[in-house]
């Protein structure tokens, strides 16, 4: 039953729009049931928005995104707030709508009106190319289901269909792939994570970008790159140039890296290949913090458990990354035992607003005090987030509030002092 009701807060909370006042689905249920008796079909649109930029490049591009989803869903919930029932972001350019109809061609005319308004705004000069998917479905009729239920099984059933790669897109993504292998087309930037009450760096996470436009989102890289035969290539690749930057610049903290699961135990593994990297590099494991990323499902725990273990006998320190969504489940982690957990930024955004989330935190601090983990807030990017978690108990956080993402991390250690 706790199971049942954290999955229904972590669900509640991804789903709330941070961008514009209209209150989400959630908080609509009895109208669209309403409307639904009175013989209203309810349309469920799911729109992928993703726009490629000439000049723009890393965290400036990924700012920019997200800006241009911002906009775009202000303009839609102001022309069309008498028509639509919701409408929230899910990720970053996604986002879907429910809207109420009687005829199907009024349902058909609202479709060309969005894809219009959604094009007009992605005509700007600083975008170079532009693609936007739609997925639609209705909600089904089913008296014995709960209405929150078919609501939930019809998001999803659109999602899905947005999540599909498109055979054409999958070909121009893999040439784009290889291109940044060839090329070796990677930039590392750094982020620390800052010990609040001394004001320290615990670990600079090492985050790999290209400035391959296509790959702006890297959702987009890594899917793409999951799909690809030779997909451990890019991944080695990301490690190689963190090494060298290790190496060139000597940083006097903790490096905090991020694996798929399926790179940790099918590749870094294998023939003690990051135990040989480290040792051949005069470097400790201790000072590595290996973050589990949710690109991937966990596909064989026994053996995973295994390698886990084994890094850790080496003196590797060990991270889930984005507890609360994705596949990382509570259940999981004690399967795990890591040493941080890293909670999901999609849950710390405007969490001085929503009583649900600062909820939802305290749990999650009470279960990593009694596990004995270390707990890492991600996203924090506002002093009233901040302010918030700081109150709630939380150590260690990472950031905009505290810093954005650069390729010089000497700017940050002028800032903070070093953890021992």
């Amino acid at each position: 039953m706790e199971e049942d009701r954290s999955s229904y807060l972590r669900f509640k909370s991804a789903l709330y729009d941070n961008e514009i006042d209209l209150p989400v689905y959630l908080l609509k249920l009895s109208k669209i049931r309403e409307l639904i008796e009175n013989m209203f079909q309810i349309g469920v649109i799911t729109v992928n928005l993703d726009t490629e930029y000439e000049e723009l490049n890393g965290w400036e591009l990924f700012d920019s995104k997200r800006y241009l989803l911002s906009i775009v869903l202000k303009s839609i919930s102001e022309k069309y707030e008498e028509l639509i029932l919701s409408i929230f972001a899910v990720r970053s350019g996604t986002f879907i709508l429910f809207f109420p109809f009687k005829e199907e061609e009024k349902f058909e005319i609202f479709m060309k009106m969005l894809d219009s308004n959604i094009t007009e705004y992605c005509n700007a000069e600083i975008f170079s190319d532009k693609y936007v998917e739609f997925a639609h479905d209705y909600l089904p009729l089913n008296k014995d289901l709960r209405i929150e239920r078919l609501v939930e099984s019809t998001i999803y059933k659109c999602l899905n269909r947005i999540n599909t790669v498109r055979k054409e897109d999958y070909e121009r993504g893999e040439e784009h792939l290889i291109k940044l292998l060839n090329e070796e087309n990677i930039t590392v930037y750094f982020q620390p994570i800052i010990d609040i009450e001394n004001n320290s760096i615990l670990a600079f996470e090492f985050l790999s970008r290209t400035n391959i436009a296509y790959f702006s989102n890297t959702d987009i890289l890594f899917r793409i790159n999951s799909n690809y035969k030779s997909y451990n290539k890019l991944e080695s690749l990301c490690f190689k140039k963190i090494i060298d930057i290790i190496q060139e610049k000597q940083l006097p903290v903790k490096y905090s890296i991020n694996f798929s699961s399926d790179y940790i135990l099918h590749h870094l593994m294998e023939d003690k290949n990051i135990k040989r990297i480290i040792d051949r590099n005069d470097l400790m494991p201790s000072d590595f913090i290996i973050e589990i990323t949710e690109r991937s499902p966990i596909r064989d725990l026994l053996r995973f458990k295994h390698v886990i273990k084994t890094l850790k006998n080496y003196g590797f320190k060990i991270a889930i990354d984005d507890v609360g969504s994705g596949y990382s489940t509570l259940g999981m982690i004690s399967e795990i035992n890591p040493d941080y957990i890293k909670y999901d930024l999609k849950l710390i955004h405007d969490i001085d607003k929503m009583p649900i989330k600062r909820e939802l935190l305290k749990s999650i601090i009470n279960f990593a005090y009694e596990q004995n983990l270390t707990l890492i807030a991600e996203g924090v990017e506002t002093k009233e987030e901040f302010e918030t978690i700081r109150q709630l108990g939380v150590k260690y956080v990472q950031g905009y509030f505290f810093q954005t993402p650069t390729t010089d991390p000497q700017k940050i250690l002028n800032k903070y002092a070093i953890k021992n």
